[in-house]
């Protein structure tokens, strides 16, 4: 059984087409044909059918072969096309190439119309393939570019044959470098890593492409078009091929330069409240809503004479029966309540060693949806200051007594001298105390 091929046949003998058809077949070729004489019925022929192969006459009355390619070309078709004819000079036949003809023979001398054909249809399969690959090269680097610009960040690929490494057009907004300054270089990314991370990071990328890993990732800093520091985080995935050697990889970096930032800035802020802490002398807390501890700081220990993590378990066990403590109790209720910041209040407690201590609470609630989900508060000892003010309480005290108990005799002494001063004057005599008048 022959090998399949069709072709449309230009030409308006049916004796030269069959002699064309003898000699396919003498070639080893089961055809499927069909003859053509005008514009329109290729025209036709082309649309109905799918050929592998055109064989047409260069001069047919009113058509001929040139035009017969004009006609292919306006279609857009890649099919090869041979012209055939007895009446042509070189000069034309070269001509009639130039203009897109895959080949040209002379009539009745065949010898070379199966090497032709073969030829020809080698090289029609090869652009068709060729097409193909750049169609689905094409579509591969589209969507490539729309998943680079669906993301913020900036894809790269290295082609280790090359050395070639080429970015999204991500690199040019994150990093602020215009289109030419940035090459299809991998020294190019050697050069703008941060020189405080250049050597780890180029030496640990090195150390991957020479194992046996499928991913990579790093974490650095990437010089910026203004001078500046991008927080890079760098993910890459690299394909081997039989032996393991690195085929390609292909990479994304992140900027994380907002969230160190954030990062940094939340350190510093912890960092500052610890020195708060560690400095202080009141000893904090946070607690949830339904009173449950969820920190104490190390000053429990002086002020309860227990560790933070006892004092997170029983510290409702410190709280005194003084009724005093239900006023600073109900206080803390409101402020869980309602989401306010409530003035501070005073308790009394009973440490882990007996002593009996004064405490001042502040507390201030964490508020998220309208709704208390912890407190956050302090405990300052008070006992002195308390006992202060108690002894200045008596000592005040004692005081009015002793005003009152002078002002009393005063007030005696000075009705006396007023009742010495009425009996002379009933004798006749001056007052003994004029001061007692007034």
């Amino acid at each position: 059984m022959g090998r399949p091929l069709r072709v449309l046949i230009i030409e308006d003998s049916e004796d030269d087409t069959q002699l064309l058809l003898r000699e396919l077949r003498r070639d080893g070729y089961e055809v499927e044909s069909e003859r053509v004489e005008t514009a329109e019925a290729m025209q036709s022929a082309l649309t109905q059918k799918n050929w592998d192969l055109i064989l047409s006459d260069y001069s047919l009355p009113g058509f001929g072969g040139l035009q017969a390619l004009e006609v292919l070309k306006a279609r857009g078709q890649d099919l090869p096309f041979i012209l055939i004819s007895g009446t042509i000079g070189e000069e034309t036949a070269v001509s009639a190439l130039k203009a897109g003809a895959n080949d040209f023979l002379i009539k009745g001398k065949f010898a070379r119309l199966g090497p032709a054909i073969e030829r020809e249809l080698r090289e029609a399969e090869s652009r068709r393939e060729r097409k193909q690959a750049e169609d689905a090269l094409r579509v591969s680097e589209a969507r490539y570019r729309l998943a680079a610009r669906a993301t913020n960040d900036v894809i790269w690929e290295w082609g280790p044959k090359t050395n070639e490494l080429m970015w999204s057009e991500n690199a040019q907004s994150i990093f602020g470098y215009i289109p030419e300054e940035i090459k299809a270089e991998a020294a190019w990314w050697d050069e703008h890593i941060h020189p405080e991370d250049h050597e780890r990071v180029v030496n640990d990328i090195n150390a991957f492409r020479e194992s046996s890993g499928m991913i990579w990732a790093d974490e650095y800093r990437f010089l910026r078009r203004d001078g500046s520091i991008a927080y890079i985080v760098d993910r890459a995935y690299v394909e081997r091929d039989a032996d393991g050697k690195p085929v390609r990889m292909i990479g994304a970096m992140s900027d994380i330069t907002e969230r160190k930032r954030a990062e940094e800035a939340l350190r510093e802020s912890e960092e500052k409240i610890q020195n708060i802490i560690r400095h202080s002398s009141s000893m904090f807390y946070t607690r949830t809503a339904d009173h449950v501890l969820t920190y104490v700081s190390p000053q429990s220990r002086d002020i309860l004479d227990c560790e933070p993590e006892e004092a997170m378990v029983h510290w409702q066990e410190f709280l005194s029966d003084n009724p005093s403590n239900r006023q600073g109790i109900e206080a803390a209720e409101h402020a869980i309540e309602t989401g306010g910041h409530q003035p501070p209040y005073e308790l009394e407690l009973i440490t882990r060693n007996g002593r009996k201590i004064w405490v001042q609470v502040d507390e201030s609630p964490v508020v998220k949806d309208a709704k208390t989900i912890a407190i956050v508060g302090s405990l300052t000892d008070i006992t002195e200051r308390k006992r202060a003010e108690e002894e200045i309480k008596k000592q005040l005290d004692e005081l009015q007594r002793w005003h009152n108990a002078t002002l009393g005799r005063e007030t005696r002494v000075l009705d006396l001298k007023r009742e010495v001063n009425e009996l002379l004057g009933q004798t006749g005599k001056p007052p003994r105390y004029p001061s007692a008048e007034t």
